[in-house]
């Protein structure tokens, strides 16, 4: 009975299997070797096309945002390095990055999600850092380019 109101999967040949679940798509998407969460925009029927076009961007793309991205996340970092510095004990006292290339081994991807940010699509790359261990950050992208890192996200 219930399968008459849930959604088919649907196949892509780069980004594989996607299912729908909780009003969007889900499945996994390839980044550097490893496999995240993806999490795309679309109908009942279908994920959005134009969704799936800026997910294989973000696929294709990664490696080339990531020195936009590193700055961003050293940004966001510095505000905490003198209160960081000063903890004595625990994981987050070991924290020191002194450029932004060095962040990589203090973050870890946590989702990618394309859906509309107001009117447009776009891409948010969402991490976990050790130095703000409160929230989730992300770095958004719309048309390839960042807009904003966001300091607290929820996955959609």
């Amino acid at each position: 009975m219930f399968s008459l109101f849930s959604s088919p999967s649907y196949f892509d040949q780069e980004l594989g299997e996607l299912k729908r679940s909780r009003g969007m798509w889900r499945g996994q998407i390839g980044l550097m070797g490893q496999h995240y969460p993806l999490i795309l925009s679309g109908t009942r029927k279908l994920p959005e096309s134009d969704a799936i076009s800026t997910a294989k961007l973000a696929l294709h793309s990664y490696p080339d945002w990531c020195r936009t991205i590193e700055q961003a996340l050293f940004e966001h970092y510095e505000p905490y390095a003198d209160a960081l510095a000063s903890e004595e004990t625990g994981s987050a006292a070991q924290i020191k990055i002194n450029r932004a290339a060095d962040v990589w081994a203090y973050v870890e991807i946590e989702y990618v999600a394309v859906y509309y940010l107001a009117t447009k699509l776009a891409t948010e790359i969402a991490y976990r850092t050790e130095w703000d261990e409160e929230h989730t950050v992300a770095a958004r992208f719309q048309d390839g380019e960042l807009i904003e890192l966001c300091g607290s996200v929820l996955q959609p």
